[in-house]
């Protein structure tokens, strides 16, 4: 019989499955995880890092509209992804899950952490598909939200390819397989300037499949 931890962790990752397709979505609600000119960054083919990722520190001006404000903000949203992404590949790594205090902030950092840990108490891990790179990609330019300075929209394509097995549960002492589907999202993420420096807040999926690993419109 599974634990108590375990059984939280399988609805965790059966929640990061599925979500709402309502074109509208309310960006007060915290990003759903697997739950990560266009740009695009795929997760390398490794079980651990404890590479920093770059900051993404916002030029300074107060000028809200200013291209280099808002090409900062597109890039903390993909290093945002790529923290979180990192620490489910070695959840017990205090670095990683210093990259995601650095990089999210309010609910989705709370949500982030939580599901980090909760991989951690289930002895589950990520692994990467050697076949389908993990990857994200801008799908539009970064928007302004009107009479907001600290605020912004990114509608990202994200690539979850990854596996998740729990370690030794298998019945000859292996890792044992808990979930292993492709899912690609298509996210709004707000994301908020905090301490001069762009931090994901808040998101919402906004279409999702399965398998197919092209990116959505």
């Amino acid at each position: 019989m599974r634990s108590a931890v375990g059984v939280a962790v399988l609805a965790t990752l059966a929640l990061a499955a599925c979500s709402s397709s309502d074109e509208s979505a309310d960006t007060s609600q915290p990003l759903v995880l697997p739950s990560p000119a266009t740009t695009s960054t795929t997760v390398a083919a490794t079980t651990s890092t404890t590479s920093t990722i770059p900051e993404t520190t916002v030029p300074p001006t107060t000028a809200a509209d200013d291209p280099a404000r808002l090409e900062a903000a597109g890039d903390a949203y993909i290093a945002s992804w790529e923290a979180y992404h990192a620490a489910i590949l070695d959840p017990t790594n205090p670095d990683l899950r210093a990259e995601i205090e650095r990089t999210s902030t309010a609910e989705t950092l709370e949500l982030k952490i939580s599901t980090v840990d909760s991989y951690a108490a289930a002895n589950y891990v990520a692994r990467l598909n050697p076949d389908v790179p993990a990857e994200v990609s801008l799908l539009t330019s970064v928007k302004l939200i009107p009479d907001e300075t600290d605020f912004v929209d990114v509608v990202a394509c994200e690539v979850n390819s990854e596996a998740f097995y729990e370690i030794g549960a298998a019945p000859d002492g292996s890792d044992a397989l808990v979930r292993d589907e492709i899912v690609v999202l298509r996210v709004l993420v707000r994301m908020r300037l905090k301490e001069g420096q762009w931090k994901v807040e808040s998101g919402e999926i906004l279409s999702r499949k399965s398998g197919d690993v092209e990116c959505l419109d």
